[in-house]
């Protein structure tokens, strides 16, 4: 049996007001996918509100999951 060891972490913006904290966990391609997220920073737009600096810490490794 292996034991995967590697964790990966994803730092991403997005547009618009966000929750502090949660998880993505919509199913893609039918196959459980989970992604919890921080906002890390928030920031006023003018143009969209508000910009978010997140991090993505995908617990599952579903293409297009991010």
């Amino acid at each position: 049996m292996r034991i995967k060891k590697i964790q990966k972490v994803y730092y991403a913006v997005t547009i618009g007001e966000m929750p502090p904290h949660g998880k993505f966990d919509t199913p893609i391609d039918g196959k459980p996918s989970e992604s919890p997220f921080e906002v890390i920073q928030s920031v006023p737009s003018e143009k969209y509100g508000f910009l978010n600096l997140v991090k993505l810490d995908p617990k599952t490794g579903r293409r297009h999951q991010l």
